[in-house]
């Protein structure tokens, strides 16, 4: 973990941010907020503010395809490599369920950590 964390703090800062929409939903991300909170709050992002259509459309309630969504946050990296592992497979196994099931599934996995070094935003 050290050495992804080494890694991110030799990437370029921008002092750009990723937008008022993001910064909201990093607002509770970023906060010691429950699990489900967290997830609730990148949900209404994904909903409302992402580039991407499908996605969008997934992340609305009772859409299809269903939305899986896996958010590491500080106490999960804190615990280290092995803990997020396990984090991210129980997410990806419950997608791959659905998916094999014959729901279309979409999976999104994302770190939320302030101890974290924050990368400059893509131009893409």
């Amino acid at each position: 973990m050290n050495d992804i964390r080494a890694g991110l703090a030799g990437l370029p800062r921008s002092t750009a941010g990723f937008g008022p929409d993001m910064e909201r939903a990093q607002e509770v991300l970023l906060s010691g907020h429950s699990r489900e909170a967290k997830w609730a709050a990148l949900l209404t992002w994904l909903a409302a503010g992402q580039p991407c259509v499908f996605g969008r459309i997934a992340a609305r309630s009772g859409a299809e395809p269903e939305l899986e969504v896996c958010v590491v946050d500080a106490d999960d990296l804190e615990r280290g490599w092995e803990h997020v592992t396990g984090v991210v497979q129980h997410v990806r196994h419950r997608w791959k369920s659905n998916a094999m099931g014959g729901r279309p599934a979409v999976c999104r996995c994302c770190s939320a950590a302030r101890s974290w070094p924050t990368p400059h935003p893509a131009r893409r």
